[in-house]
Formats: C-alpha cells, structure tokens, sequence
C-alpha cells in the first residue's frame, strides 16, 4: 500500500503491524539478537538471593547448586529462549507501538538522478520518540521514503527541500550508519559507500541492554 500511492485505508491492524516493523528494524540485525543473547547470559548467572534461599529449601542432594543451573539442566536451551523472548517483547513494546501508531505519516517520493539506497540498519530516528521535533524515515524503494513525525511541521519542512538533497542526506546516513551491509540499484556509487561505510557509531540493542555487540 505504501508503495502504490494514493490514499492508504489503514486499519489499527495494519497500521500497528507496520508500527512493530518500524520498530523490529531497529533490533534484530545479527548483532542487536547476538547483543541481547550475551545480555541475557550474563544476567542469568546473578541470583537473587531471596529465589536462591527457597529453590535452597527445597532442592534435593543431586540437584545443582543454583536455580539457573537447575533450569539448564532441564532445558539447556532455555537461556537463548529466554534471550528471543526479550527481543519480541522490546519489539512488540506495546507504548512504543503506540506512540508510532500515533505520529504523522507519509512517503515521500522522491524524482531525481539519485536512487536512494538501504542497507542492514536503514532506520533512522531524528531524537527521542518523545523529542516534538522526532522523525523516522525508512528508504521503501530506490524513490520513495517513508517518513513520520511528531508534527506536521516537520513533514512539510522535509517536503520543501529539493528530492536530490534529501537522497543525498538521506543515503549519507545510510552508508554511515550501516554494519556490513548497503545496497544500491547499481555501482556507480561504490567509491562513496567504501569511504563512508559504518563511519557512525550505532549502539546494538546489546550494547544498549549493557552487554556486547557480538
């Protein structure tokens, strides 16, 4: 629908399906799930004492020592389970999706001799959701842009530049912030991505939950 143009009948379906994609680009690369996995392993060993003294009361002479190794014993996969489970919720967070759902859509499309490229992290988020002047943009073809704001304002500001200036920032960002990953439509641009590549500093979702990125 976003592609083809013209009036879009969203229903809170499809508007909150496209909301939680919005939201999933920005945490499941490789290194966002790999993140969150190492996350979740280091927090599993950390007891917490009160669970500890009951699972204590309880186990029996053959039991392991701590409830964790209690678990994997049962489940050995049960830490990596756990590790999917948290990225689902984060994706599925349920005020995130609602405060998208909420912002001001459109798809630029955008006429020019410049394609816009995407790549492995090619959703970018202009401030904090809660930031008046906060803007998403994701590239959803080599002309078109899907953009959404807090404000109309900052829609029309987007609007009144020149197509070519937009793709020419937006593909910047692109190939700055990307991890291994960008793709154009052809390889006339191969000298600026191999000079830009990953130039910017993006935090994974497990740097971000306080473990590493791979």
């Amino acid at each position: 629908m976003l592609e083809a143009g013209g009036p879009i009948k969203w229903t809170s379906a499809t508007r909150s399906a496209w909301s939680r994609f919005l939201q999933s680009t920005r945490l499941r690369t490789p290194a966002d799930i790999l993140g969150i996995k190492a996350a979740t392993e280091r927090d599993w060993g950390q007891t917490v004492p009160e669970i500890q003294a009951q699972y204590d009361a309880i186990r029996k002479p053959d039991d392991p020592a701590t409830l964790e190794e209690f678990f994997v014993k049962r489940e050995p996969r049960i830490v990596e389970n756990v590790a999917m489970l948290i990225a689902t919720k984060l994706i599925d967070n349920p005020k995130i999706g609602e405060h998208i759902n909420g912002m001001q859509w459109d798809v630029l499309r955008l006429e020019s001799n410049l394609d816009l490229f995407t790549s492995d992290r090619s959703l970018e988020q202009v401030k904090g959701l809660g930031d008046p002047g906060a803007l998403i943009a994701l590239p959803i073809g080599p002309r078109r842009l899907f953009v959404a704001a807090n404000k109309r304002e900052t829609l029309e500001f987007i609007r009144g530049m020149a197509p070519r200036e937009i793709v020419r920032v937006r593909n910047g960002y692109t190939v700055r912030g990307a991890a291994e990953f960008v793709w154009a439509r052809n390889r006339s641009d191969v000298k600026f991505i191999r000079e830009n590549m990953s130039a910017a500093t993006i935090k994974s979702a497990g740097e971000r939950l306080g473990g590493p990125s791979s």
